[in-house]
């Protein structure tokens, strides 16, 4: 179910979402790459995240699963996946 995520600390990211206030958890994984998590159509809490960390969406390109952001100096690009039927798994910011 985990694939290479891991387990304890993806498990820990759910039990925020459901259980916790959290509309977006972090969570690892093999490689301790950071990937962030919200429910499944909630990808405007990771916008609001990074509009909060000052990035501004440019683009957001369904089709492929990806997000564009701009930090006012050069575009980031964002990808997410589902994750688990009920979650988006999204690659954490570069």
């Amino acid at each position: 179910m985990f694939g290479d995520y891991r387990p304890i600390q993806t498990a820990t990211a759910v039990f925020k979402l459901e259980v916790g206030s959290q509309g977006v958890a972090e969570t690892k994984d093999s490689d301790d790459a950071l990937h962030y998590m919200v429910k499944k159509g909630h990808l405007d809490e990771y916008i609001h995240m990074m509009n909060e960390k000052g990035y501004v969406l440019k683009e957001k390109d369904i089709d492929h699963n990806r997000l564009v952001f701009n930090d006012g100096q050069e575009d980031e690009q964002i990808y997410y996946k589902r994750f688990a039927r009920q979650y988006t798994m999204i690659d954490g910011e570069g």
